[in-house]
């Protein structure tokens, strides 16, 4: 029974997180110029946005703190042809778009979407909780800052994934829980003083 209530707390938990971004974001463009436009009508916290290169390199940067309603236009006039990305990520979902920049116009080419664990922090704990809507292999660990591994469990087919980390009594000093779930890797950084 405790199982049971503490599953459906986790749920809850998770829905309510991803309720504060249930609303899709908006990427658009007029199709004659070089800038995009990107609206969220939904409040972000803590979400960073950043617009890669094909090789990597962050073209743009900005990170949002807390904004009820998110509107900005992006003039891209100076970047070469070729494809971009634009990725919006805060703390349990990440979207990625792949823009194409033309000579004359900018073209959306795709979506992508993933859900990110949640990580709550309170009085010395951890609280994970990651929905693994792929029915997966979850790998969890927790290593210090020399590399040494404290803590690995594998979740099989899980569907939900909680886990509970208590720092209270660990050694002052940095720690770092990851989550792998095939080629996705999530990490959180715990500090301990």
């Amino acid at each position: 029974m405790k199982k049971v209530i503490r599953t459906m707390a986790a749920v809850a938990i998770l829905f309510a997180t991803t309720v504060g971004m249930a609303k899709d974001p908006k990427l658009g463009t007029n199709g004659t110029s070089k800038s995009i436009d990107f609206e969220w009508d939904a409040q972000l916290v803590n979400a960073s946005l950043k617009i890669y290169d094909l090789n990597g390199n962050i073209v743009y940067s900005d990170f949002i703190i807390k904004a009820d309603e998110y509107y900005k236009r992006f003039d891209l006039t100076p970047l070469a042809e070729g494809a971009y990305f634009f990725k919006i990520e805060n703390g349990t979902k990440e979207l990625v778009y792949s823009i194409n920049v033309n000579k004359s116009d900018i073209s959306i080419l795709d979506k992508a979407e993933s859900l990110r664990p949640a990580f709550r922090k309170k009085e010395g704990r951890v609280y994970l909780n990651y929905l693994n809507r792929e029915l997966t292999h979850v790998e969890v660990s927790v290593t210090d800052s020399s590399g040494n591994t404290l803590f690995e469990e594998t979740f099989k087919d899980s569907f939900l994934v909680e886990k509970a980390f208590n720092f209270n009594d660990a050694f002052d000093g940095d720690y770092t829980i990851q989550v792998k779930n095939g080629a996705k890797t999530f990490y959180e950084m715990v500090t301990v003083e």
